[in-house]
C-alpha cells in the first residue's frame, strides 16, 4: 500500500520540527544567560553593601552611644567615616542607580555624624545619627529590593521630613 501524503510534505515537517526546536532551544539558552547575567556580580555586590551597612552602623552607634549613654567616643572614628567612604566608592562601581544616590546620602549624613560627634555638638550629632540611620533603613530595604529581586521590599519612606532633617545636618558645619 502506497502513501497517500506527496513526498515533499515529510521534508516540510520534518524541517519546521527542527526549525521550532532550534527556536525552543535559542529561547532557552537566552533566559538562562539573562539570568546569569543578573546574578555575575552579586555576591561581590552582597559583600559591598555589607561593607556600607557595617560601616554605616559603627558610626551611628559610637556616636549615638557616646551622647546617650556616656561611652567615649572610640579611637578609631575617623576610620570608621574613611571606611564608609571607601565602601561608597565601591558602591558606585556595581549598585544600582538607587542605591548608589542613598549610599551617597549616607556617606556624607556619617561624615556630618562623625563632626558633629568630635565637635562636642551633643544635639547636632544626635540629629545626625537620626538622619544616618533613617538614611541607613531606607538603603537596606533598597540593597533587599536589588539582591532579590522583591521590589516590594521597599517601604514607602516619606519625604516629608526631608528637607528639616537636611537643614539639621547642614547645621554642623562639615570643615
Amino acid at each position: 500500500m502506497a502513501s497517500t501524503a506527496p513526498w515533499w510534505a515529510t521534508g516540510v515537517f520534518t524541517l519546521g520540527g527542527v526549525v521550532i526546536a532550534q527556536l525552543v532551544a535559542w529561547v532557552l539558552n537566552r533566559s538562562r544567560a539573562t539570568f546569569e547575567d543578573s546574578r555575575r556580580w552579586h555576591e561581590d555586590r552582597r559583600d559591598i553593601y555589607l561593607d556600607v551597612v557595617i560601616n554605616a552602623w559603627r558610626i551611628q552607634n559610637a556616636v549615638f552611644d557616646h551622647f546617650e549613654q556616656d561611652v567615649p567616643l572610640p579611637d578609631g572614628l575617623e576610620a570608621y567615616e574613611r571606611d564608609l567612604g571607601a565602601a561608597g566608592m565601591k558602591t558606585k562601581l556595581i549598585g544600582s542607580e538607587a542605591v548608589k544616590e542613598v549610599t551617597d546620602r549616607l556617606v556624607i549624613e556619617g561624615g556630618h555624624a562623625v563632626t558633629c560627634a568630635l565637635r562636642k555638638g551633643s544635639g547636632q550629632a544626635v540629629d545626625a545619627c537620626d538622619n544616618l540611620r533613617h538614611t541607613l533603613y531606607y538603603l537596606t530595604d533598597l540593597m533587599r529590593a536589588e539582591l532579590t529581586s522583591d521590589r516590594a521590599a521597599v517601604a514607602a519612606r516619606g519625604t516629608a521630613g526631608r528637607v528639616a532633617r537636611e537643614r539639621r545636618a547642614a547645621e554642623c558645619p562639615t570643615a
